[in-house]
C-alpha cells in the first residue's frame, strides 16, 4: 500500500499548521491544544489563526517567528481582508521551542508503577505477546510484570491503538502518562503515533481525538508526527518515557 500521497498546496498549508501545533504541545492548556486540532480536523482554517494568537498571548506562550508569519499567511491564502489575526502584534516571539518544563514521564499510571518498582523497563515495549489487538497478553521478556497485566494499560488505550492501527502509513504507537509537579502530580494519559511520509496527520489526529472523546477522555491529547522529523522537546521527553502499544505486523514472506 502506498504510504506516500502526493500531496496539493492545501495539504502543504495543512501540515505545516499540523507541525506548529505540535510545537505548542504541552506548553498551551490541553483543552486550548484539543480544540486548535479540532479546528484544524474540520479544515476551519479561518478561525484557527485567531484562536493561536490568542492563546499564545494569553498564556504567555512564545513562539518561532515562523510561526507567527504562518498564522498571517493562513489568511492570506484564505484572502481574508488585513491578513493578521487578533492580536498578532503580541504573540510572544522566540528563537526556538524552549526546553521542556516540569513535566515528566511514565509508561504507566504511577500507582502501577510503585508497585512495578525496578521490574518495570522505562521505555516500556509492550509488542509481541502474540495477540496484537490484546495488550494484556504480554510477551515473554516481561514475565516479572504478569501479575500487573490488566493494570499496565486500559480500555482508552485499546480505543487509542485500535482507531490509529487501521490507518495506511501509521508505523508504531504509544501511549505515555505525563506528570506535573504538583504533589500528588496530576496524570494526563498522551497518546503518540509516528506516521510515514506523506500520511495526512491531521486527519489522524482528529479522528483519534473523537474517538477517544467517545470513551470519556476530556480533551484527549494525541501527536502524530512524521518519521523522520525532528520532534519538539516535549514529544522527545514523551517517547523515552512511553509505552510502545502497536507496531504493524511483519510481512508474510511470499510463496516461490
Amino acid at each position: 500500500m502506498n504510504e506516500d500521497p502526493v500531496w496539493d498546496e492545501a495539504d502543504d498549508l495543512f501540515a505545516a499548521v499540523h507541525r506548529m501545533l505540535l510545537r505548542l504541545a504541552g506548553r498551551l492548556p490541553d483543552e486550548v491544544v484539543a480544540q486548535l486540532r479540532e479546528f484544524l480536523g474540520n479544515g476551519d482554517l479561518r478561525h484557527l489563526p485567531d484562536a493561536v494568537s490568542v492563546a499564545t498571548v494569553q498564556y504567555a506562550v512564545a513562539v518561532p517567528a515562523a510561526d507567527k508569519e504562518l498564522l498571517a499567511r493562513i489568511l492570506l491564502a484564505l484572502g481574508v481582508p488585513g491578513g493578521e489575526p487578533e492580536r498578532y502584534d503580541e504573540i510572544p516571539v522566540a528563537d526556538e521551542v524552549p526546553p521542556l518544563g516540569a513535566f515528566r514521564f511514565l509508561p504507566v499510571p504511577t500507582a502501577v508503577a510503585e508497585r512495578a518498582g525496578d521490574r518495570l523497563p522505562v521505555p516500556l515495549d509492550l509488542t509481541g505477546g502474540g495477540d496484537p489487538e490484546d495488550l494484556t497478553v504480554l510477551p515473554a521478556r516481561l514475565g516479572q510484570l504478569a501479575d500487573l497485566a490488566y493494570e499496565l494499560t486500559d480500555r482508552i488505550d485499546d480505543r487509542w491503538m485500535d482507531n490509529v492501527s487501521r490507518h495506511p502509513g501509521v508505523r508504531r504507537i504509544w501511549r505515555a502518562w505525563r506528570l506535573d509537579a504538583e504533589s500528588p502530580p496530576a496524570q494526563r494519559r498522551v497518546c503518540l503515533a509516528e506516521l510515514g511520509p506523506g500520511v495526512r496527520a491531521w486527519d489522524i489526529t482528529h479522528d483519534a481525538q473523537r474517538a477517544l472523546a467517545d470513551k470519556g477522555e476530556q480533551a484527549p491529547q494525541v501527536e502524530t508526527f512524521w518519521a523522520g522529523e525532528p520532534l519538539p522537546p516535549y514529544h522527545r521527553a514523551a517517547l523515552a518515557g512511553a509505552a510502545l502499544l502497536w507496531t504493524p505486523p511483519a510481512a508474510v514472506p511470499e510463496r516461490g
